[in-house]
């Protein structure tokens, strides 16, 4: 028999603050239960023969690396957690970590869907500011471009520039919109070979015609440009250019502006750079036949 209160523990890290105090940070598994110890305990001495073995489907593969990825993100989680309860951040460490924080519960999110891959994603369509949500995600590009210009010779800048008069309110799915600017953002970057810089402006345009209004968000980078040849194929899903690329940002964004029935368009000159184009209604509403697939 396995005797009573048995700990394993999984995982444990020492961080060290500013003002010099440490904290651990442990996640550890409860084996008291004498049932559950039992239990695991003949898990263990169990033997995988060939003839006992069963190739798991693709389904079963992606729930378990679905939870692997999990289980990771709950310790990031907690880590942020932890800076986070501190009164010492500074208004600027504290908008890191509430963004590492934020990005953690979107990617635990999707993770949840993964098992479910074969199904369509459904929105989660709330009132949201347009402000806050390109702000926030031009937060997370600007660490992104602090980390590329310190890991190699280029020198790339970001900046925002918010030409609305008032608070925008938009019924959206924020993890969807927020992923359709930053993948903008991220392309926008990596089209800067050298030195450059990457603008992203929201404001509001009327339609004279309709006299309805929309809010565009506006990525413009002063890369290299867009060859001719490959311009009418840049949204095709898997087409890509970057050797480590997968092809599927534009496609996606694509998707998500026509899902919120809005546009998605762009302009470039060679050796000048891109401007792309996210173009919401004022009055967002989601389509009710469209639901965004994998």
């Amino acid at each position: 028999m396995v005797r009573n209160h048995v700990v394993t523990n999984v995982c444990q890290g020492v961080f060290d603050f500013s003002n010099g105090e440490a904290c651990i940070l442990s996640t550890v598994r409860n084996l008291s239960d004498p049932l559950t110890a039992e239990h695991l305990h003949e898990q263990a001495d169990e033997v995988i023969t060939p003839d006992s073995a069963v190739e798991p489907t693709i389904d079963e593969s992606t729930a378990c690396l679905a939870h692997e990825i999990r289980n990771s993100l709950a310790s990031i989680k907690g880590v942020a957690d932890a800076f986070l309860q501190r009164g010492q951040l500074s208004c600027q460490e504290r908008e890191w970590m509430e963004a590492v924080r934020r990005e953690v519960l979107k990617i635990d999110t999707r993770m949840r869907e993964m098992p479910n891959v074969s199904h369509s994603r459904r929105f989660n369509i709330k009132p949201c500011s347009l402000s806050e949500i390109v702000n926030g995600v031009v937060l997370l590009a600007a660490c992104q471009v602090n980390s590329i210009n310190e890991d190699t010779a280029r020198k790339v800048s970001i900046r925002f520039i918010d030409e609305t008069t008032e608070p925008l309110i938009l019924h959206i799915d924020p993890a969807r919109i927020e992923d359709a600017i930053l993948n903008l953002i991220l392309n926008a970057i990596e089209s800067i070979d050298k030195n450059g810089r990457v603008t992203v402006c929201l404001r509001c345009v009327s339609k004279s015609l309709t006299g309805d209004g929309e809010a565009l968000i506006e990525v413009s980078d002063t890369g290299s440009g867009i060859s001719p040849e490959i311009r009418q194929r840049i949204f095709e899903p898997h087409f890509t250019t970057k050797q480590k690329g997968t092809g599927l940002g534009l496609a996606a964004v694509r998707r998500t502006a026509a899902a919120h029935c809005g546009r998605l368009s762009f302009n470039t000159r060679i050796g000048r750079g891109s401007r792309f184009v996210l173009a919401l209604p004022l009055r967002t509403l989601i389509k009710s036949s469209m639901r965004i697939r994998h």
